[in-house]
């Protein structure tokens, strides 16, 4: 058993962990920036084929390879369907972001190979790696969610204000995100997605030349905290409504 798990207790697969939880728990929720964004995708494409050739030592090149295709099907908008109704359960939300530049993570799964055939255990007990493991694995998508339900008012039509968001640079780039849920609220992932989150907003008017945007909540994958809720309503405030304020 000790050797078949070998791998668990290696040093690339306990370094690979370290980083992967140190990200999703401790650096994603200060930073939020392009870095942490990728972390975890390089460090999760290292050790997750590592995990499991720890079960399947023989299948190695067949672990690749299918990690490699999950991988890309995840990162494509043909896997938001399922993750939608995987997110109507209500068990366990989970959220990924859709950046063709995340698929040069791939590069380190077929480094993987190389590794297991050479790599050597260190002494540690192999129950903790496997547990923290499947934790890091179930945790690296999570999706945070806070509810806000506060309004903002704009001296403007309502179509006025859509065409400010719209417009806007950055948001424009990412238009795909500017679907209607309904004919009043919009969901929204800044652009550059240097910031992790998505906000869902209502705009409706209130009277002639007068509109209002309640931001109803907002997603991130990061663990939640009290400075996570504050930080996504500041780049909330930051990044979309000091761009779209009245003249």
């Amino acid at each position: 058993m000790k050797d078949r798990f070998r791998l668990l207790a290696s040093p690339g697969f306990l370094l690979g962990l370290t980083l992967l939880l140190l990200n999703d728990w401790c650096w994603k929720p200060v930073f939020h920036n392009w870095i942490t964004g990728k972390l975890s995708d390089f460090a999760g494409l290292f050790i997750f084929p590592l995990f499991w050739m720890a079960f399947f030592p023989r299948r190695k090149q067949r672990i690749v390879a299918l990690t490699a295709g999950l991988f890309i099907f995840w990162k494509m908008p043909l896997s938001q369907a399922p993750l939608d109704a995987w997110n109507a359960l209500g068990i366990w939300p989970l959220a990924r972001t859709v950046d063709p530049t995340d698929l040069w993570a791939l590069l380190m799964a077929p480094l993987s190979i190389g590794y297991a055939s050479s790599a050597v255990a260190w002494a540690v007990p192999r129950w903790a790696p496997l547990t923290l493991a499947v934790l890091a694995f179930a945790a690296t998508s999570y999706l945070a969610v806070e509810e806000y339900n506060k309004s903002y008012e704009f001296n403007c039509s309502e179509s006025t204000l859509r065409q400010r968001i719209a417009a806007d640079s950055v948001w424009k780039g990412h238009e795909q995100y500017l679907t209607a849920a309904n004919p009043d609220t919009l969901n929204l992932l800044p652009w550059p997605s240097t910031v992790y989150f998505r906000y869902t907003i209502k705009v409706d008017s209130i009277g002639e030349d007068h509109t209002r945007i309640t931001l109803l909540h907002a997603t991130s994958r990061s663990r939640p905290s009290k400075s996570l809720r504050q930080t996504m309503l500041d780049s909330f405030e930051v990044r979309l409504l000091s761009r779209i304020q009245d003249p």
